[in-house]
């Protein structure tokens, strides 16, 4: 069985160890997607034929309570709780705050900014031009890049 907190990447794990073995190549069955909640229930998947090997895969297991608004955004940044429920604009807002703090500006470049900024409406507003893009694809878009390792 294989479980964890949400988007994680627990299908992707199922489809990997698929993939490995020769009995299934290039065949993913788990379904994925970049937010919570893809697997509804818990599924069973065969994985290997020699060894025979099956796994279980669950839908993503929450903490029954987020203590501090921090823990809520680190959660929201990973994509374990949906955007929606904070906010993509706030959870930017956030993700700027921690690059800078951690001295970490592959945003500036990636971006084209002159330097860092703690202004997601600075951000959002140079983006904007760059793109005519709204607000809200522009948030998405910076979760994206950064889901995806492309901001540091």
């Amino acid at each position: 069985m294989i479980g964890g907190i949400p988007n994680v990447g627990k299908s992707s794990i199922i489809n990997a160890l698929r993939k490995q073995t020769k009995d299934f190549p290039n065949k993913p069955i788990a379904k994925t997607g970049p937010k919570p909640s893809v697997t509804r229930g818990v599924e069973g998947f065969k994985v290997s034929l020699d060894p025979l090997i099956f796994l279980k895969d669950t839908p993503g297991v929450m903490i029954p309570r987020i203590d501090s608004p921090e823990q809520g955004m680190k959660l929201s940044l990973t994509g374990a709780i949906k955007d929606e429920i904070a906010g993509e604009s706030l959870i930017c807002d956030y993700l700027l705050f921690v690059l800078n703090k951690l001295s970490i500006f592959d945003y500036v470049k990636k971006y084209g900014l002159e330097g860092p900024t703690d202004d997601i409406d600075k951000l959002v507003n140079h983006l904007k031009k760059r793109y005519n893009w709204n607000e809200e694809a522009i948030c998405r878009a910076i979760l994206k890049d950064y889901r995806k390792g492309r901001l540091g």
